[in-house]
């Protein structure tokens, strides 16, 4: 009977049995989960959040000075390792996070700011992909809340800023996967694809760089060589042996992507999971058999080595009766609106003026007088209220591509 390996907060995350031995099934070979995961949270801190500064100010300064035995603060069960700068996100005016920290294997941020400002984080957390491996996705975004609340904080909201999940399979070469893409024998949603050779080997992928959603496969034996911390996890959470090669098949989803499929806040994330994994493996990027007919991809053979994985999928992120559909946000076009209107407006002039207005003075004259007559009848604040609700309107992504 096969097994699959991985179920995240499962406690053995890794595949197979640890010998030799090929398995007669393919898929005891396969395991996967979360490799990276970002949170933003909105909180609002207690009257020590000023002292809980001026302790992260001075062991900044000393992290600085090189001074590394004092750059830590210690808060209820938890030490925190100070770094000696913050950091910037989203570039230019995004936010700037003054204090920067390690703990628990993980990254931690928090700004200057006591409350959050509107929707804008003021707390951040970066779940390593060794830390996700080790204690799963769920731990750590509880581990996080655990800290948060040492140091005086109270959660008011989350909000996932990016999320990577996977899939390794131990023993199998990358290889076969990057030819079946040269020959185009796969169906993507991305135009960009980038491959990747050392020396006259594929070792690997990349699709959609820089988009909402991208994808990658590799050779992560070859990768993990000079990373001997992930290697040894590898080894114990995933491969379940050394290995002479592995796939590492691999989605980045940003936060664009994941509020258009509905998802906000962690457990959002958490409730949509399996439908995620199964909407990416399955839909988003899939290798097929044979040529493929591009104006009906619904028609390509799937290749038998992706059923592997898919299945494996589901197993590994669980099913899901969900069925996650992607929106994109659309604003119309300021301009286009007020020359719509105009063109309107004037249409309206001439019909009522019977084309007696020659000159393009009489068209404004009459034209703003009929405006003003029509907004006095108005309840202008409640039409503006309205229409802010639609500023922003969501259509199927067919309707935008």
């Amino acid at each position: 009977m096969s097994s699959v390996s991985g179920g995240i907060d499962s406690g053995n995350n890794r595949g197979g049995t640890s010998c030799n031995t090929p398995p007669l099934n393919p898929i005891d070979d396969i395991s996967g989960g979360e490799d990276a995961l970002v949170v933003g949270f909105g909180v609002e801190w207690d009257d020590s959040f000023e002292d809980v500064c001026e302790a992260f100010d001075k062991a900044k300064v000393w992290a600085g000075e090189g001074r590394e035995i004092d750059s830590y603060v210690g808060r209820g069960e938890f030490t925190m390792c100070v770094q000696p700068k913050g950091f910037l996100v989203g570039g230019g005016r995004g936010s700037y996070f003054a204090w920067s920290f390690k703990c628990g294997g993980l990254s931690f941020g928090f700004s200057k700011l006591q409350k959050p400002h509107d929707q804008t984080p003021n707390f951040r957390v970066d779940c390593s992909s060794i830390a996700l491996m080790e204690s799963g996705a769920r731990k750590c975004f509880e581990l996080a809340g655990a800290v948060i609340e040492s140091l005086g904080g109270k959660i008011v909201w989350n909000k996932v800023s990016r999320v990577d999940i996977c899939i390794d399979w131990a023993e199998k070469d990358i290889e076969e996967f990057v030819e079946k893409a040269h020959r185009r024998e796969v169906v993507r949603r991305a135009r960009k694809c980038a491959y990747y050779e050392e020396g006259y080997r594929w070792t690997g992928m990349m699709v959609g760089a820089g988009g909402d959603i991208a994808f990658r496969c590799y050779d992560k034996e070859l990768e993990s060589r000079k990373q001997v911390q992930k290697r040894a996890v590898m080894v114990g959470k995933r491969w379940g042996r050394e290995v002479k090669t592995a796939s590492r098949f691999e989605y980045q989803v940003r936060r664009a992507a994941l509020k258009s499929m509905g998802i906000d806040d962690f457990d959002s994330y958490w409730k949509n999971r399996a439908a995620l994994a199964r909407y990416l493996f399955g839909d988003w990027l899939r290798f097929v058999e044979g040529d493929v007919d591009r104006g009906h991809t619904e028609r390509a053979t799937l290749d038998r080595r992706w059923a592997v994985v898919c299945e494996a999928v589901a197993s590994i992120f669980g099913k899901s009766a969900l069925s996650l559909e992607r929106t994109r946000t659309v604003r119309p076009n300021a301009f286009a609106l007020v020359r719509q209107s105009l063109g309107c407006l004037i249409s309206a002039v001439a019909t009522e003026s019977g084309g007696w207005l020659r000159t393009t003075e009489e068209m404004k004259e009459v034209a703003i007088e009929r405006l003003v007559v029509l907004m006095e009848n108005l309840d202008l604040e409640a039409l503006h209220e309205k229409a802010m609700l639609r500023v922003a309107v969501e259509y199927p992504t067919w309707a935008v591509a």
